[in-house]
């Protein structure tokens, strides 16, 4: 759960990032796109906060799922916004230690999630949130945020 008692410069992201929910839901409910005008400046200014911050975990985590994400777009299922949008939730995670020490596991889970969808997306043949020539195509945005804001606003389980 989100301790809102001591802000930071860490939490600018996160700031950013409520600002920008309601906008990316609608844009990607509506158009099966996130726009590069809300994604790329969170991201810019996630990994600029990581690294005036030298966090190192931050800076790991938006390399990690921007690798992860780039290897499941490569495959052609899943959008470059959804990347972006990835990769500014796995550093706006870790800058605020939203989700608490397990917030490599949620992000191995939320990987492995995507993972999991691309390659039953691929088994069967669909391709989802890519170009004119998929199948099936899915907003994912809304999927990631709402899954996002319930584990950092939500306690822990006891």
């Amino acid at each position: 759960m989100l301790d809102l008692s001591s802000p930071t410069l860490d939490w600018l992201p996160l700031l950013h990032l409520a600002a920008a929910t309601i906008p990316l839901v609608r844009a990607d409910a509506r158009t099966l796109r996130l726009p590069n005008a809300l994604t790329v400046p969170g991201l810019a200014v996630t990994a600029a906060v990581a690294f005036a911050t030298g966090d190192a975990a931050a800076v790991g985590m938006l390399v990690a799922a921007s690798l992860v994400g780039a290897v499941v777009w490569q495959a052609g299922c899943l959008g470059l916004g959804d990347v972006k949008l990835l990769a500014w939730l796995a550093g706006a995670s870790a800058l605020t230690d939203a989700l608490g020490p397990l917030r490599v596991l949620a992000a191995a889970g939320a990987a492995s999630a995507v993972v999991a969808a691309a390659l039953l997306g691929a088994a069967s043949g669909a391709r989802v949130g890519v170009g004119g020539w998929s199948r099936v195509r899915v907003p994912l945005g809304p999927a990631l945020l709402i899954g996002f804001w319930f584990g950092v606003l939500l306690p822990p389980a006891a």
